[in-house]
């Protein structure tokens, strides 16, 4: 968007600092994001194909959160 909006140039020190933030804080989610999964989903950070047809199995915490959002 930076981009679009800024006519500075393709040397533009304030885009290249914009995209460098975006990816450090894209990279931080992905990583908080596989930790959730791992911590409580009990699920590595990618499924196999082969694990498809095993069934999830919930933590405690996930389901107690759960039940609590739908009620």
């Amino acid at each position: 968007m930076a981009t679009d909006v800024l006519d500075h140039g393709k040397g533009c020190g304030l885009v290249k600092e914009l995209d460098r933030i975006a990816e450090h804080k894209y990279a931080t989610a992905l990583r908080l994001t596989h930790g959730v999964r791992r911590e409580f989903l009990h699920l590595p950070a990618r499924r196999s194909q082969s694990s498809k047809a095993h069934p999830i199995k919930l933590a405690q915490p996930v389901l107690s959160a759960t039940a609590a959002l739908a009620a």
